[in-house]
Formats: structure tokens, sequence, C-alpha cells
């Protein structure tokens, strides 16, 4: 029974070690091999960099629209309940809510 508890440590401790030794031979290899990332140079800008100027665009856009959307009939209902009823202020809400 208590082989079976050392294994269960140990086999896990083993594989982790093996993974790390892995990754840091192979992180050596790769270092010392010459080649060099053709992105270590100064980049003015990342990849995807119009496309994402792009996206914050619409994406502002929407977000004015949904704003707009949800506070506009909160409004003309809070200036319908604070002006006294006639006959002018009931044609412009209407037409305002539609």
């Amino acid at each position: 029974m208590d082989l079976l508890r050392i294994a269960l440590m140990i086999v896990p401790m083993a594989i982790g070690l093996t993974t790390a030794l892995g990754v840091l031979a192979w992180t050596r290899r790769r270092r010392l091999s010459g080649r060099r990332s053709p992105l270590t140079q100064g980049l003015l800008r990342s990849p995807g960099h119009n496309l994402r100027i792009q996206f914050d665009d619409i994406y502002f856009d929407a977000m004015a629209w949904v704003t707009v959307m949800i506070f506009f009939p909160m409004l003309l209902g809070a200036l319908q309940s604070s002006a006294p009823l006639n006959m002018d202020t009931a044609v412009i809400y209407s037409i305002g809510a539609v």
C-alpha cells in the first residue's frame, strides 16, 4: 500500500520534471540555432492594427445607438410625466415615440 502512495507522488513529479527539462532543452536548441524572430525588431504596428481600429469604430457606433435606444424612451416618459398634458405635447410625444 505504501508503494502505491509513493508511486502516486513520484509519477506526477517525474512527468512535470521531464516536461520542464524538455521545454528548457527545446528553447536552448532554438536559441542556439541562429534563427531570429522577425518580430523582435521595433514594429510600428501590430498585425491586424487597421482591422482593430475599424472594429473599435463599429463597436463605439453600435454602443452609441444602443444607449440612445435605451435612454430615449425613458427621457420621453420623464418629459411626458412632468409636462401638463395638452394636445400639442401629446402629438409631439407620440411622434417622438415612433
